[in-house]
């Protein structure tokens, strides 16, 4: 339940909602807002004469970090936690993202990019989730077995 609440709470933040709208709604503090935020890797912040808005975790010349991005979307799909969530297994370097209803290779026709990207552009639609590459192999071989 909480970890659902926090998922969502990053969803509006991410869609440019304030962190005080954000703490009305959910009747919690701005810091606790802000908590969640940083447990998933994105911030707002304010640029010396700009209004707010949302920055992420950038790297050189104000790009994004292509790695903090993936675990930006990783640990949304994986419901709060950056692991896999069938074994739990966390070493980031075999997580991936699944297609629930087995239909990835039609979506990466229509998906140009990066799909963390685009998972987040689409403010994380439905039907994805975190797997290591171990559980995507079982999930494969028990769909064509």
């Amino acid at each position: 339940m909480q970890a659902e609440r926090n998922l969502e709470i990053v969803k509006l933040i991410l869609k440019g909602q304030s962190y005080t709208e954000t703490a009305k709604q959910y009747n919690v503090t701005k810091q606790c807002i802000h908590q969640i935020a940083k447990a998933f890797g994105v911030v707002k912040k304010r640029a010396r004469g700009q209004s707010k808005r949302l920055f992420g975790v950038k790297g050189e010349r104000g790009r994004l970090n292509p790695e903090e991005i993936k675990k930006l979307v990783l640990r949304y799909y994986g419901r709060g936690k950056l692991a896999c969530v069938k074994c739990g297994y966390k070493d980031i370097r075999a997580l991936t993202i699944d297609h629930i209803n087995n239909d990835g290779a039609e979506h990466r026709k229509e998906c140009t990019g990066v799909i963390y990207r685009w998972l987040i552009k689409n403010n994380f639609p439905t039907g994805y989730q975190t797997l290591c590459m171990n559980c995507q192999w079982i999930k494969r071989a028990e769909l064509y077995n």
